[in-house]
């Protein structure tokens, strides 16, 4: 179905709460958006763009006390995503307007206001189209969470349809220019992507390599209170023993080649995501929210008073704090715990998820209501009930101490990370903050000493390094640090119930 024909209306406890907030110009200007879409009306992208605009003066706090209304955040990305879904609409109400390219119209000069989504879109390729759809969904996700991303699905899957159908096009007549030399450059194209995704291979002595540059490796290797963590191959371990033997025991293990069939790792000739370039083309003009914070501060990131989350496209983020030695204003950018793969469903192609995230235990099934997600704006869940995360940044990128109340497999794809864990038994030696950041530590495994906390001095734990196609199970509630020891693209995947701990 069409994304434009698609009726998307306001819900009735959105239309209550922003009358009751005085917000009667936008609760009218939604409904008529809502009936224009419906109706597949002339002039409809111009009725969607006043509804989205009637949001703007709500949008800014009255002061640093008062936070903008949730109803209001709520209203924009309903505005949003009827203007991007109106795109759309208006370009298949328009079929000639994407040949038009720069040609002048001839109603240009019309004062007729309702003649303006059309003038609009004849001035847009398709390319231009797609990105103007995208942009506006993915500012609609920003603003309302991602609470929106299933409303905007159909809208979203459309857009990135057109826009690597545009794309495809585009390249397809570039080479017709020089067609004598299509094929060996062709060639030579894919050989070099598949160069690129290959070209960090996941070796005991590549680990040992990237480890050596890492302080708690080596201290962690010269301690004998803190053990290796056990590897074992995906062709070996089946789901069965993964249960019993790890996943009931809460006992962590790196499972190699877990995801050698994925393309994000470079199969069936695919550039993987390991190749920067091939994530620009796919997704560079995305909008995303990325944790920002100083250099100074980078151990503890979202415990610090520099972190703050900024919204910028993935081209851009690639550019200023990927690819450069030293982050834009020596700051440090991560992209973290992020619902990318909903926002930018094209990317789901390239992984599966892993066959252990189906083993549940007792406890999963007599808490089955509190499914992964519930709550949480910035993660999603997929068909599968697993909640799906992307994790992207430089070198020297770190997860202070802390613990999650999900079973947790993390599996790298780009890149190498160091991982410190500690048993949730050992809780009490690692000084937990006070609620609501119960599971964050105030250990600062980059700056402890053992004046500031005794207790800690020797706790047992255990370490590794991950890399490429390798996927870690981290248990339930068990503490864990993760450093970056190169630039480095992990997904991770949470599945079970939500659980307190027990002690």
């Amino acid at each position: 179905m069409s994304a434009g024909r698609e009726s998307f209306a306001p819900s009735s406890e959105l239309l209550h709460s922003l009358q009751e907030n005085g917000a009667e110009d936008t609760v009218m200007l939604l409904k008529q958006a809502s009936r224009s879409l419906d109706g597949q009306v002339e002039g409809v992208l111009l009725v969607c763009e006043r509804a989205r605009e009637s949001t703007f003066p709500y949008l800014q706090p009255k002061d640093d006390s008062t936070p903008v209304h949730s109803c209001f955040n709520d209203a924009y990305a309903l505005a949003s995503i009827q203007y991007a879904k109106a795109l759309l609409l208006t370009l298949e109400q328009n079929p000639l307007a994407k040949n038009e390219g720069n040609k002048e119209s001839e109603d240009e000069d019309s004062d007729d206001e309702s003649d303006a989504s059309s003038i609009t879109c004849k001035h847009m390729t398709d390319l231009e189209t797609a990105a103007a759809t995208l942009r506006a969904v993915d500012l609609a996700i920003l603003r309302g969470g991602a609470k929106w991303i299933k409303c905007a699905r159909s809208v979203i899957l459309e857009a990135s349809r057109l826009q690597q159908k545009a794309k495809l096009s585009d390249r397809v007549s570039h080479n017709d220019t020089s067609s004598d030399c299509r094929g060996s450059k062709s060639t030579d194209d894919q050989r070099k992507r598949r160069r690129l995704s290959n070209s960090q291979p996941n070796t005991p002595a590549s680990r040992e390599a990237a480890a050596s540059k890492c302080q708690h490796w080596k201290d962690g290797e010269s301690a004998t209170f803190i053990e290796k963590i056990e590897r074992r191959d995906a062709s070996t371990l089946e789901a069965t023993e993964f249960r019993t033997n790890y996943l009931a025991k809460k006992q962590p293990v790196i499972i190699e080649n877990a995801a050698s069939n994925w393309k994000a790792m470079g199969a069936d000739d695919s550039p993987g995501w390991q190749n920067m370039n091939y994530l620009k083309d796919i997704a560079g003009d995305r909008q995303v929210l990325v944790e920002v914070c100083d250099e100074a501060d980078v151990t503890q990131t979202y415990l610090t008073d520099s972190w703050e989350q900024r919204v910028m496209s993935i081209g851009e983020f690639i550019d200023d704090y990927l690819l450069k030695q030293q982050g834009l204003e020596n700051k440090r950018a991560y992209l973290a715990q992020y619902s990318l793969f909903e926002q930018i469903p094209t990317l789901q192609d390239d992984f599966y998820v892993p066959k252990y995230c189906k083993e549940l235990l007792p406890e999963d099934d007599n808490h089955s209501e509190n499914v992964p997600g519930q709550g949480d704006d910035h993660l999603c869940i997929n068909k599968d009930g697993v909640r799906v995360s992307a994790w992207l940044g430089p070198e020297g990128t770190v997860t202070p101490l802390h613990y999650d109340p999900y079973h947790n497999i993390l599996v790298q794809v780009a890149g190498y990370k160091y991982i410190r864990l500690y048993s949730s038994e050992q809780s009490h030696r690692l000084y937990p903050r006070d609620p609501p950041l119960i599971n964050n530590s105030h250990i600062n495994l980059d700056k402890e000493t053992m004046e500031n906390t005794p207790l800690f001095h020797g706790t047992p734990g255990w370490h590794g390094v991950i890399g490429p196609g390798d996927a870690l199970h981290i248990p339930r509630h068990c503490w864990h640090y993760v450093r970056s020891l190169s630039l480095s693209f992990s997904v991770s995947f949470f599945w079970g119930a939500s659980l307190a701990k027990e002690h």
